[in-house]
């Protein structure tokens, strides 16, 4: 793990602003799920989550259309709750099942480009989304713990 303070910090941070939604949704889900007094270091765990290969990022091209592409979904729930766990996706309109955790991904066309954001419907990582104002719910990502 680099140390607290590492050269191109700043960098990181940038793209974790750009990019790290759906990594702040499973961050989210396991803050819910741990007990209240459990604190999550954000960028320990993302750098961590990046170290075990759960997660896309090349500290040598910040540019790189991967970084922070959640590769392991279940693997971080995993790491961090323990057990055995599901990911999958599903259609907008999904309705989940109990145990089940919802991830929306929302999407919006421009004339340039069809932009996504990941929330939670009731948590966003981003205050006042232009995603989620201007575009609509494209599919959802369901989190299962596993029997």
């Amino acid at each position: 793990m680099k140390k607290d303070i590492f050269a191109g910090i700043q960098t990181f941070c940038s793209e974790i602003g750009e990019a790290a939604c759906l990594a702040f949704c499973i961050l989210k889900i396991i803050e819910r799920i741990q007990p209240p007094l459990v604190k999550i270091n954000i960028l320990a765990s993302l750098e961590e989550c990046i170290e075990l290969g759960y997660i896309s990022y090349d500290w040598d091209n910040p540019t790189n259309p991967d970084n922070f592409y959640v590769k392991n979904p279940a693997g971080i729930m995993e790491f961090f709750i323990g057990g055995k766990w599901e990911y999958r996706h599903e259609a907008a309109d999904y309705k989940p099942e109990l145990g089940e955790y919802v991830i929306y991904r929302w999407e919006r066309k421009t004339p340039n480009a069809v932009l996504n954001h990941f929330n939670l419907g009731d948590w966003d990582s981003i205050i006042n989304s232009k995603t989620v104002a201007l575009g609509q719910i494209a599919s959802t990502r369901i989190l299962k713990r596993m029997a």
